[in-house]
């Protein structure tokens, strides 16, 4: 017969069996244990501790647990004891992979829906496409926008009017054994003027590009190297990539060539190589203007076509942005957090109206942000960043004198629209299942 020391002493090493639940998560599977030697800096003291304090509290209950079942062990005991376990199991997971996480990386968002902007024409079965473009004029507004429909094809939206036009665009054919003879991408678009995209051959793994002029059907092939990324200028006449100069020896040094999409006009090569070696990413291209903008590591470069800097300015502080996430607006600019781990996202602009950073609810990303012509309105699309919680997509409009919420609407799950202002007057962004053109109330 065992004592009672004996049975506390057995019940306690059996409890220690919950440091060996599997914590299944989407992509990997975590042993409840390990989560205490593991030093990620970005978990704060508090949650630590509620870890700390529910594995305590797991413990607990499977000590009583147990030592409820050793003192008297019997079949109905040992049912309970099982179905016990399970329930122990069970609450690992909500609470480890459910309710801690939700509580630290989630803010509840208690804004109510705002600004009644009516709507002026809607789309329906279309969905902003998320491709490239260039920095836009301010004085020239968007004539159409890119598209997709439910069935994976593009068109345009013309604005106003939200007509809907398919794209003249080839169309892969489903061959025998299921799979499709290429795969078709389009990598930028210039809105009114021309869609640059590409085919890339199931069978051979070949890629090849091409150009569709806007509301023309011929397609014009473009000569261009495999892997590198392409942009087209912003008058949609000439395609530019980067690529490694010929024997450059390590390391090795870079040159942006641009080419004209008619084949009437010889390339443009602009020789990086006074700059030394770095990581360049090309952001826009106005040949009419002798104007190219380029980042180098951090720094956000503009070019003459001869190489020749004409000015530079670094990175923006307060926020982490790619090149895409970067956008010149006049004088000023707007910069967004391209990925955060755990941190909210944030948006910054300094804009002839004001000079701000703002905040985005914990537990969201950002999918998109434009800025009016007139620079004095905001637009940012959010949506859930976590595989946990129902937190729903959301548009919302800010001033940028202030920061100040002036329109804000919420959308289904996953929606993760684009947002543009195509006037100084609308604004443009997908909901549900159609795209509305909604007129801004100031």
């Amino acid at each position: 017969m065992w004592t009672r020391r004996y049975i506390a002493g057995a019940a306690f090493a059996a409890s220690l069996l919950v440091y060996a639940i599997p914590l299944i998560g989407p992509h990997t599977i975590t042993f409840l244990g390990e989560l205490f030697f593991q030093t990620s800096p970005r978990r704060d003291p508090l949650w630590r501790a509620a870890e700390f304090g529910s594995a305590f509290a797991l413990q607990t209950a499977a000590f009583v647990l147990f030592y409820w079942f050793l003192r008297k062990p019997g079949i109905a005991r040992g049912a309970i004891t099982s179905l016990g376990g399970l329930g122990i199991v069970l609450t690992a997971h909500l609470a480890y992979l459910i309710f801690i996480p939700s509580f630290f990386l989630i803010e509840n968002d208690r804004a109510p829906a705002t600004g009644n902007w009516p709507v002026e024409c809607f789309a329906e079965d279309a969905w902003i496409s998320p491709v490239p473009m260039p920095h836009r004029d301010p004085a020239n507004p968007v004539p159409e926008v890119l598209v997709q429909t439910s069935k994976a094809a593009y068109a345009t939206m013309s604005i106003p009017g939200c007509a809907v036009r398919p794209l003249a665009l080839p169309q892969p054919a489903v061959q025998p054994g299921g799979h499709v003879d290429f795969i078709l991408g389009v990598d930028y678009v210039v809105p009114g003027a021309a869609i640059l995209f590409n085919r890339l051959e199931t069978q051979t793994g070949r890629q090849t590009w091409a150009v569709l002029r806007s509301g023309e059907t011929e397609i014009i092939p473009i000569e261009a190297p495999p892997i590198v990324v392409k942009i087209l200028s912003n008058d949609g006449e000439w395609v530019g990539w980067i690529e490694t100069l010929p024997n450059s020896p390590p390391p090795v040094l870079e040159r942006i060539v641009i080419r004209n999409i008619a084949a009437k006009l010889p390339d443009i090569r602009v020789d990086l190589g006074s700059l030394g070696p770095a990581i360049y990413t090309l952001d826009d291209i106005d040949v009419k203007n002798s104007e190219i903008r380029v980042w180098r590591n951090n720094e956000l470069m503009l070019l003459d076509l001869n190489g020749e800097v004409r000015s530079s300015a670094p990175r923006p502080d307060g926020v982490e942005p790619l090149s895409h996430t970067y956008r010149k607006v006049g004088d000023g600019w707007i910069a967004w957090d391209a990925y955060r781990d755990e941190e909210p996202y944030r948006v910054a602009w300094s804009l002839p109206a004001g000079k701000r950073l703002h905040r985005v609810l914990k537990g969201r990303s950002i999918n998109s942000v434009a800025v009016t012509p007139s620079a004095d309105l905001i637009a940012i699309s959010v949506a859930s960043r976590l595989n946990i919680g129902r937190i729903k997509d959301a548009v919302y409009v800010l001033r940028a004198s202030d920061g100040a919420e002036v329109f804000r609407q919420y959308l289904p799950l996953y929606t993760r629209t684009q947002v543009l202002f195509p006037t100084n007057e609308t604004l443009l962004y997908s909901t549900g299942e159609k795209t509305l053109l909604v007129r801004i109330v100031r």
